[in-house]
């Protein structure tokens, strides 16, 4: 952080000396390091350079692809509907690019095979639901079908 504030008040013009220290020093806090970035020197000619390099550094290349894959591979599991739907629009923030239909098609595909048989059941479609919609009715079954279970089992 100590080369970052050193950099930028000596009004240097080349960011790739920066950087190689920066690759250098990795025991600095990245976020932090970004957030200097942006406040530095947010006019100057190697300001954007800058962050797309250190955006690259924190980032693997692959990254985005990995994101990808680890959402596809996501389902609801031992979740809670609610729980599983909280981690995947984390997941489709962090990916950042994806339309209405596709989340809900993924809500909807990661459900437990019972909350998808629900959804159909309350006339709903994964084409033509939206995520409130899916999402409301999932969370009711899920709720229902835990209330039956919880009452299924020994007393306390």
């Amino acid at each position: 952080m100590e080369r970052l504030i050193k950099y930028a008040s000596g009004g240097c013009q080349d960011p790739t000396e920066l950087l190689f220290s920066l690759r250098k020093d990795r025991q600095g806090d990245k976020t932090q390091v970004i957030h200097m970035s942006n406040q530095i020197a947010p006019g100057s000619s190697w300001h954007k350079k800058f962050v797309i390099e250190l955006f690259n550094y924190c980032f693997p290349p692959d990254f985005h692809l990995r994101q990808c894959s680890k959402m596809n591979a996501f389902e609801q599991k031992h979740m809670h509907v609610c729980e599983y739907a909280a981690e995947l629009l984390v997941m489709f923030h962090t990916i950042g690019s994806s339309t209405k239909h596709e989340r809900v098609e993924k809500l909807w595909k990661g459900l437990w095979p019972e909350l998808q048989q629900a959804l159909w059941r309350e006339n709903l479609e994964p084409q033509h639901s939206t995520w409130k919609q899916a999402l409301w009715v999932a969370e009711r079954h899920d709720i229902a079908d835990r209330t039956q279970t919880d009452e299924r089992k020994p007393g306390d």
